[in-house]
């Protein structure tokens, strides 16, 4: 998908920058790219040794603090945040 390590490496810092703009904790912003990636809550909580039930609490934050309901608004924003600043 990324034509080297270096550009994937940039995009997700790029990414991070934009999400703890929006008063994401660092926490949230790992856990986000986790989630964005298909992992479910289990996956999620076995990585980062939390509970499912922190994972759901931080998916509940994320959402109220982007002002989005689902992993696909997270997934618009994150498209429209990439066509207005890196494309």
């Amino acid at each position: 998908m990324f034509k080297s390590e270096a550009s994937e490496m940039k995009l997700k810092k790029e990414l991070g920058q934009m999400l703890c703009a929006n008063h994401l904790t660092k926490r949230e912003v790992e856990l986000l790219f986790y989630w964005i990636n298909d992992h479910d809550y289990r996956e999620i909580g076995d990585i980062l040794l939390i509970s499912e039930k922190t994972v759901r609490k931080h998916i509940q934050n994320i959402n109220l603090k982007l002002g989005t309901h689902s992993k696909s608004g997270i997934l618009m924003l994150i498209v429209l945040y990439l066509l207005e600043n890196i494309v």
